[in-house]
């Protein structure tokens, strides 16, 4: 057991370091320790949980949800509520920083419903919260912006340092949209203070793809001093991680941000195909043809198209709409798209929604879609309720009539 707790915060400690070599190195060894010590991998959750994290903080998304979801299909059979919640919370966060906001807001719902069942605290806000705030300021749902940041503001007060920054930086980002760069600089004083430390200074886990939008707040607000430390701490990242291009592409595009440089911008977004995120891909191809705009109109077209197509993938409708408002202003508007993960039977629906409408409709309960799609109940809840809201419905049988209809006429 101390074996694995030694392991476990030397890789912690190799992560926040940013040395991500060795840091995964260790979570191999440590889940293969408990392996040997005859622990299933997602049922040690310390060691499984982390190297989820670990996967997702690198742009490698396909792998974290895998983790994710053998964690919940485990932890559900074994009846662990707890650890069950643990790895939804995991789930969440790859969902969202895989750009599938719409499934990652309905894994919040679910985690904070458990998280109220089972007392969990400000620790489950330090992912939930963060993931519901950034899901609603993408989509721009200001009502829920609004009653989240709320809630992100007794965060403020809690004795962790850790807690704080990420109820400082959801309240930042808040106050940013809202086009207060200078309070949102203001919300960030002791969060900016960690930044050369050992530890997550905005969100936790961190997120490397978090430093270019710290870079472009700083900017409106005119703190260049603060935007060239957040460039500088990307660049030695990147510098000492030569085997992770989120790192570099972060760092180009902070680079880019910084200098105003649009060769830096294109170098970000071409970093980003190589990796497993979809809305810094977008930020970086949006800034890149913003840039552009002012020099070479014809390029930047091309160039806010495909970061309109990402931002359509991702369901981040605020986004999309601002870069469509920038192709207007070009001569080039773009008529508005579903996003691609509607079905032609329920284009009202993401994916998602419509797997759990089509069981729900053939007369499964909440828990046998749950076990049939390697979910949660709560989450299948959470899908169902957003289903119903879109569809006008108040009941199953009304959703089993209207699938007849429409499954029959697709």
């Amino acid at each position: 057991m101390r074996r694995r707790a030694g392991r476990g915060v030397r890789r912690e400690a190799r992560h926040y370091r940013y040395d991500w070599d060795r840091a995964f190195q260790r979570a191999d060894e440590a889940e293969d320790i408990a392996s040997e010590a005859g622990f299933s991998r997602s049922l040690w959750v310390p060691e499984a949980l982390w190297k989820a994290f670990m996967l997702n903080a690198a742009g490698r998304s396909t792998e974290a949800l895998a983790h994710s979801e053998t964690g919940i299909r485990d932890t559900q059979g074994q009846g662990q509520a707890a650890a069950m919640h643990l790895w939804l919370m995991n789930r969440s966060r790859v969902l969202l920083d895989a750009g599938r906001l719409s499934d990652a807001r309905a894994e919040a719902e679910a985690g904070t419903a458990m998280a109220d069942e089972l007392g969990m605290g400000n620790f489950a806000d330090a992912t939930l919260l963060y993931t519901l705030v950034r899901v609603a300021l993408h989509t721009g749902d200001r009502d829920a912006t609004y009653t989240y940041a709320a809630e992100a503001k007794r965060m403020l007060g809690d004795p962790a340092v850790l807690i704080r920054n990420v109820g400082s930086w959801l309240l930042a980002l808040t106050a940013d949209a809202e086009g207060r760069p200078d309070r949102a600089m203001e919300l960030l004083d002791e969060s900016f203070t960690t930044f050369e430390q050992v530890g997550p200074s905005l969100a936790s886990p961190d997120d490397p793809a978090d430093l270019p939008v710290f870079v472009r707040m700083a900017l409106r607000a005119g703190a260049l001093d603060r935007a060239a430390v957040a460039v500088a701490v990307a660049e030695r990242r990147a510098v000492r991680n030569p085997g992770f291009p989120i790192l570099a592409a972060a760092a180009a595009h902070a680079r880019g941000l910084l200098d105003n440089d649009t060769a830096h911008l294109l170098h970000a977004a071409d970093l980003h195909d190589g990796v497993e995120r979809l809305l810094p891909h977008a930020s970086a191809l949006e800034d890149a043809g913003r840039r552009l705009a002012l020099t070479h109109p014809t390029d930047a077209v091309p160039t806010l198209d495909a970061a309109l197509d990402r931002y359509i993938e991702a369901g981040a409708e605020r986004d999309a709409a601002r870069v469509r408002r920038r192709l207007r202003a070009l001569g080039a508007p773009r008529r508005r798209t579903a996003s691609s993960g509607a079905k032609s039977a329920w284009p009202e629906l993401t994916a998602s929604e419509v797997a759990v409408v089509r069981l729900v409709a053939k007369g499964m309960t909440n828990r046998q879609v749950a076990e049939h799609l390697a979910n949660s109940p709560h989450t299948v809840g959470s899908h169902l309720r957003r289903a119903f809201l879109k569809l006008g419905l108040t009941s199953r049988v009304e959703l089993a009539r209207l699938a007849g209809k429409r499954e029959y006429a697709e």
